[in-house]
């Protein structure tokens, strides 16, 4: 009897152990993450940390509370419980205070980034898109920022994203967003916007692969029908005309928007920005499909939409043989040959050193 004594003393002890290193390491990277969120002036972002560990440690406090009364009720020694839950509830305490100080930074902040909107923009239209695209965070970015700070504050954005659950977007804003938005889904109202997602949220994501296929055997076909084959290979495939690649992002306007898309995977974007569904632009469960295809094969992230253009980011080119991607681009965004690198050839060339992917639809 007393070696299972020994035998429980010691598991209990080891066990205490490993939750206390646990619980070090644990409490070490929550403090990492609030001193990356406090520079970056991410009060929300503090304010969600703390309000998880405020119903763990509340969560426990409840749990010792029932305890202890049972204790009594049955005439048991209780001290011990009444020292541990004094602790806790001094932590809950203090967290509660953090969490109020935060929240109150939160809101200083955002009084201070009151939306600046710019000529020709119509301060309306801002208004409608956020109101149409609900549950989402906007962070209005200041005006004078380069493409490569826009480029960096995505990132950090993407990065903070993996931890707190969502997927950042660069919105470019313009009077012509709210109808792409509106055109996508056949609809004129925040309604019509809400039923839609619905409906799409309840139906399985489309083949992006054989959507690009048939997109570009049907391009292939109607080129050979107008101008015959000879055409197609001469001057849509082409030869390489040593184009520079892309690395950086595009916009044609200067208010933008940082949106943080309360989901758990990139292409799922477009449940919330369904642009397209006009002219070449396919509509948006087309973009979710292809956004989704080329994830999974090329680990390419929707970073920017415009109400004409979408800006995919891979963390490396792709190498290898490129005409596959070319075709696929063409296919999805003819423009990205016909107005931009003249031909197959030439995108696939630059495919091998960009970065960045930008498709705009004339």
């Amino acid at each position: 009897m007393e070696m299972y004594i020994h035998i429980a003393v010691f598991i209990g002890i080891a066990a205490f152990v490993v939750l206390y290193h646990y619980k070090r390491r644990a409490e070490k990277k929550m403090g990492t993450d609030i001193d990356a969120l406090v520079e970056a002036d991410d009060w929300r972002g503090v304010c969600r940390i703390l309000r998880r560990q405020l119903l763990i440690w509340g969560g426990m406090f409840v749990l010792l509370t029932a305890h202890l009364v049972l204790r009594i009720i049955e005439g048991e020694q209780y001290y011990t419980a009444v020292a541990v839950m004094l602790f806790i509830a001094w932590r809950v305490v203090k967290l509660a205070k953090l969490y109020r100080i935060s929240l109150d930074n939160a809101k200083v902040i955002e009084e201070q980034q009151e939306p600046v909107y710019h000529e020709p923009l119509c301060k309306e239209t801002c208004e409608m898109v956020e109101a149409i695209i609900e549950d989402c965070r906007f962070t209005y970015v200041d005006k004078k920022a380069t493409a490569e700070e826009l480029q960096d504050l995505w990132r950090k954005a993407q990065e903070r994203g993996r931890r707190e659950g969502f997927c950042p977007v660069l919105l470019e804003m313009s009077d012509p967003l709210m109808d792409s938005l509106m055109g996508s889904i056949s609809g004129e109202t925040k309604a019509d916007f809400i039923e839609w997602r619905q409906q799409m949220k309840g139906k399985p994501i489309a083949d992006g692969k054989a959507f690009l296929a048939k997109r570009l055997e049907d391009e292939h076909q109607s080129v050979v029908q107008d101008y015959g084959e000879a055409h197609w290979h001469e001057t849509v495939v082409g030869t390489d005309l040593h184009y520079d690649a892309t690395n950086g992002f595009y916009f044609n306007t200067d208010t933008i928007m940082l949106v943080e898309v309360p989901v758990k995977n990139p292409w799922e974007i477009f449940l919330y920005i369904p642009v397209g569904g006009w002219n070449e632009c396919p509509e948006a469960e087309y973009h979710m499909a292809v956004a989704k295809y080329w994830y999974e094969t090329y680990g390419a992230t929707v970073a920017y939409i415009s109400c004409d253009a979408i800006g995919y980011t891979v963390p490396q080119p792709v190498t290898g043989d490129t005409m596959k991607l070319a075709e696929e681009q063409f296919a999805y965004c003819p423009d990205a040959v016909y107005q931009g690198y003249d031909n197959l050839a030439t995108l696939a060339a630059t495919m091998k050193d960009s970065t960045v992917w930008h498709l705009w639809w004339d």
